[in-house]
Formats: structure tokens, C-alpha cells, sequence
């Protein structure tokens, strides 16, 4: 598939999580968020697992090397496959009190989470630009999370502790999930085929959520055939495609590229928000949102920098 289809399809992918998930959660009440969150990985494994199948023999690892990997790294896929599992729960609890376009660029500001987990983690130094873009986009996500509460002045406690606030942290954890699972991806399996772990940590998640969402919290489901389309692209575009082609591209995309999907990811949510959820964007969120935009820019300019 060309570089701009693949590229394409993560954009538009990652852009359709939020805005999915509030039309089925938060409009129409077809699922719950655990329910949504399970169906959306254990689809996503089942898609994987084919496409893993039909890989090129000679890239895929032998049966001896995932047996090994099972065995030598079992306690770190549990932990792993924790975070994972809280990214998408975080992301459909916040979909019900805040909207799509705040959830996304709060999930989406993971990439400036990065260097303040990997500095605690791994013990990676923090850059000049990666420092000066934290800090950018911390202002910005602070806009972003408290945009009602600024555009009336009431800073009272009872404000801070809206849904709407309570929404947005909740979008802010699911960013957090996804950043610490990235670092420990890079602690802990540097020598692991990606598509393979991706296929167990989504199965595993599979695992833990199946019960929390048909027996701990059941939620009567009431399904139309469009919800049933859209959590079948949630699963397939959003999730089991866009990893699949993120992880390919990786391997020879530019640093400005992998800043432009990430930036491009929650612009297109807000327009498909906007659009189809019928959303309005404020002058605080709109100002927010921007200072997120260059302090993600800025992060990845910092690892273009060392790269060179």
C-alpha cells in the first residue's frame, strides 16, 4: 500500500476514536465504556493475529522466539497490557462528560508525556526543545481542561469539580496510559517483533475487560446497525490497521512526519466533531488547542535534532 494511504488511514483511524466513542456511548447509549473498550481490542486482536499470520515467514519471529518471549516476558506483558487497557476506558468514561474534540487532543498530548516519563523510566535526559514543548503544551492542555471554567471566570471548587473537568483529566489519563506504555515498550522489548507484542498486549487487555464489562458492570446493550459498523471500524481502522501501518512506517519516516500525524490526529477529530456531533469550538479551546499543536511540533523537533 502507498506511504499516503497508510499514512492516511492512521490519521483518520486514531481521529475516529473519540468521536465513535461518544456517538455510541454518550448520544446514543448503545455500549458502555468497558464494553465499547473490550469489543474495540478484542476485534482489533482477532484482526491482528490474521494479518500476523500472513506475514512474510521470513519477518515473522519462530515459534521458538515467541515461545521465548512468553516466557522471559510474561510479568511485562501483564504490566503493559494494563496501560493499554486503561487508555481506551479513560478515553470512553471522558466521552461522556466532556467532548470529542478536548478528549482527543488531551489522549493526543501523550507525545509530550514521553520525555517526562523516559527521564523517570529510562533515564533519558530531557532536551532544551523537548522541555520548552512540556511546557507549551502543559499551558495549552490547562486551557484545553479548564475552558468553561476560564471563559466564565468562576474558578470556585465546585466548578473545578464539574463533569466537564472530570471528563477532560480522565482524557488527560488516557494520553498518560498510552505514553507510559509507549516507554515501556522501548524499555522492554527492543528485540520483539512490535506486531507480535501489539497482538498479545491487545489480547490480554481482551482478557482483563471481558469480565468487568459482562459481569462486574453489565451494561444493557442496545445496538443499532450502524453502532454495530462503527465499533467494527473502531476496531479494524482505528485500531488493528493504524498500528499495524504505524509500526511499518516508523521504520523510515521523518521525525516531521510522525509530528504531522500527531498534530493532524485531534484537528481532525475536532472537525468531525464539529461536523458530525455538532460541537462548538470556543476561543479558549481554540487557543489551547493551538499551544498544544507547538509544543508537540517542538517535542519532535527535539528528536529530529538528535537524530541528525
Amino acid at each position: 500500500m502507498p506511504h499516503y494511504l497508510k499514512v492516511g488511514t492512521i490519521v483518520f483511524g486514531w481521529a475516529l476514536a473519540p468521536v465513535i466513542g461518544e456517538f455510541i456511548i454518550d448520544q446514543t447509549k448503545q455500549f458502555s465504556p468497558f464494553q465499547l473498550s473490550f469489543l474495540r481490542y478484542s476485534l482489533a486482536a482477532i484482526t491482528l493475529m490474521i494479518i500476523f499470520l500472513f506475514q512474510n515467514r521470513e519477518k515473522r519471529p519462530s515459534k521458538q522466539e515467541m515461545v521465548k518471549t512468553l516466557k522471559d516476558k510474561w510479568f511485562f506483558l501483564l504490566v503493559t497490557s494494563i496501560f493499554v487497557s486503561l487508555m481506551p476506558i479513560c478515553l470512553f468514561f471522558a466521552v461522556k462528560k466532556t467532548t470529542a474534540s478536548s478528549a482527543s487532543f488531551l489522549l493526543n498530548i501523550n507525545v509530550a508525556f514521553i520525555p517526562l516519563i523516559a527521564f523517570f523510566l529510562v533515564k533519558e535526559k530531557i532536551k532544551k526543545f523537548q522541555a520548552i514543548g512540556v511546557s507549551v503544551t502543559i499551558i495549552g492542555s490547562f486551557l484545553v481542561i479548564f475552558d468553561k471554567e476560564i471563559k466564565s471566570l468562576d474558578f470556585s471548587l465546585s466548578s473545578f469539580s464539574s463533569s466537564t473537568v472530570v471528563g477532560n483529566l480522565l482524557a488527560l489519563a488516557s494520553g498518560l496510559s498510552w505514553a507510559i506504555y509507549t516507554v515501556l515498550l522501548k524499555k522492554f522489548y527492543t528485540e520483539e517483533d512490535p506486531l507480535f507484542i501489539t497482538f498479545l498486549n491487545l489480547l490480554l487487555s481482551s482478557i482483563f475487560l471481558f469480565p468487568i464489562a459482562f459481569f462486574i458492570f453489565p451494561f444493557s446493550i442496545s445496538a443499532t446497525y450502524l453502532g454495530i459498523a462503527l465499533v467494527i471500524s473502531l476496531a479494524i481502522v482505528s485500531t488493528s490497521l493504524a498500528y499495524t501501518f504505524w509500526l511499518d512506517i516508523l521504520a523510515y519516516m521523518s521525525t516531521t512526519e510522525v509530528g504531522v500525524i500527531q498534530v493532524l490526529v485531534p484537528v481532525i477529530s475536532a472537525l468531525l466533531a464539529v461536523f458530525f456531533l455538532g460541537e462548538t469550538i470556543t476561543f479558549v479551546f481554540a487557543i489551547g488547542a493551538f499551544l498544544i499543536i507547538v509544543g508537540l511540533f517542538l517535542v519532535e523537533k527535539e528528536t529530529e535534532l538528535v537524530q541528525k
